[in-house]
């Protein structure tokens, strides 16, 4: 990822460079040697948070990057706090790591600051440098924030990065694949010097409609491509919950955009608690960002095979039920009356279209329920499969390798290796 080493600037010129970075945006930077010593710096008056004992060690404790392919990643604190991280090899063969932050997406005001020494619980000692501490961090959204570290980055190895060398989409892809049972916000602030408007009403169809095609292309290369052109909006002075809100709100518009574009309105909204819920197990604000970009490619997914398969109103209204009443017994006359079909034709049908009976259907989605509930670690395999109406493990065992290849039991034992 890094570039032709003929490229590369001497110390004192990425010295000058931060330099004037700090002096445009007033965000500290640090250079670290590889060493984890500090080779120069560039900060202001009550830049070291109080709740941190060792401020150095905290800032050095950041400057891993697990992928040695990706100079850059970019992290977030429980206080709120972001930091942009870069590898650094100069000309003069120096290697380290420059450390941009904090920075935090909005004002946080006496009132978020006393939420925050009772969520860790904070002496109250520490109140006064606290609030002294986040009235002089620089107030930027996230997107802006990541659009400032990649143009440090430009600055110094002229090489054009975006938002998805810092968030990975594949692994994003991947993770959906594996997901199935478990898991952008922009905020505004009255001390920006330039306020920003909502996010353009364009910005937002255009997403939309690649999300509604089902087009995991357009989607995956709309986010390597763009950056939201505004604010999402404020609902909460608490940054956090700023960001969880946002999320829960934008999620819902999805959601609905789906349902209206042929995604069956229970696995859309089955799909929307889910997200509802694991946005409230997420710490800071780099996970919502990229619990955000994984809600999107599973809706967009969801969609594309709906518009693949292409089924006619009465398959999708079985397939509907089915998905309902997955823990129940379900018969061909209780199919057929709901889509108010004869049962030879509805069955005939079913095989034509979906390629498979509808037994074997059932069966499957059953399988698939079961795999979400393995992966997830909560319950036993008798407590998995009993409910869904397997006979006993034996039976369920047969069932799962049928379907998925290998036993329940090695299903589980491959995930956990894998993650």
């Amino acid at each position: 990822m890094f570039s032709n080493k003929s490229s590369f600037l001497s110390l004192d010129d990425i010295k000058y460079v931060c330099k004037k970075t700090f002096g445009m945006l007033k965000i500290q930077i640090f250079f670290f040697n590889s060493n984890d010593a500090i080779l120069f710096k560039y900060s202001y008056k009550y830049s070291t948070n109080p709740l941190y004992n060792n401020n150095k060690q905290f800032l050095s404790d950041f400057l891993t990057i697990n992928d040695e392919n990706t100079p850059i990643n970019i992290k977030s604190t429980m206080y709120y706090e972001n930091y942009f991280i870069i590898k650094v090899n100069t000309s003069d063969n120096i290697s380290g790591t420059l450390l941009m932050g904090p920075t935090i997406p909005s004002e946080i005001d006496k009132k978020s600051i006393n939420s925050i020494m009772k969520k860790f619980d904070i002496l109250m000692k520490y109140r006064e440098s606290l609030i002294n501490y986040y009235n002089n961090i620089v107030i930027m959204d996230f997107n802006s924030f990541i659009d400032a570290g990649l143009l440090l980055y430009h600055s110094i190895y002229h090489d054009k990065l975006n938002l998805t060398n810092v968030v990975n989409v594949d692994e994003m892809l991947i993770d959906i694949s594996l997901k199935d049972s478990k898991a952008f916000y922009i905020s505004s602030s009255k001390k920006r010097r330039n306020s920003r408007l909502h996010h353009s009403k364009e910005f937002e169809k255009e997403l939309l409609k690649y999300i509604t095609e089902g087009n995991l292309e357009e989607v995956i290369k709309f986010f390597r491509d763009n950056t939201f052109d505004g604010d999402m909006g404020i609902n909460s002075k608490n940054p956090l919950r700023n960001l969880k809100n946002i999320f829960i709100s934008y999620t819902s518009i999805v959601s609905r955009a789906a349902i209206e574009s042929g995604l069956v309105w229970e696995v859309s909204l089955t799909l929307a608690d889910f997200y509802f819920e694991a946005v409230e197990d997420t710490n800071t604000i780099k996970d919502i960002n990229d619990l955000f970009l994984k809600m999107i490619l599973d809706y967009t997914e969801h969609l594309n095979k709906v518009k693949m398969y292409n089924y006619s109103s009465a398959i999708l209204k079985c397939q509907k039920y089915i998905f309902e009443h997955l823990y129940e017994k379900i018969s061909l006359t209780q199919l057929a009356d709901y889509t108010s079909m004869n049962p030879c034709y509805l069955s005939h049908l079913f095989k034509k279209e979906v390629g498979v009976s509808i037994s074997d259907y059932m069966q499957k989605e059953r399988i698939e329920e079961s795999k979400k509930l393995i992966i997830s670690g909560k319950k036993s395999l008798v407590d998995i499969y009993s409910p869904l109406g397997f006979i006993d493990q034996s039976h369920f065992s047969k069932t799962f390798k049928k379907f998925v290849g290998i036993t329940p039991k090695e299903y589980k034992t491959l995930y956990y290796h894998e993650r």
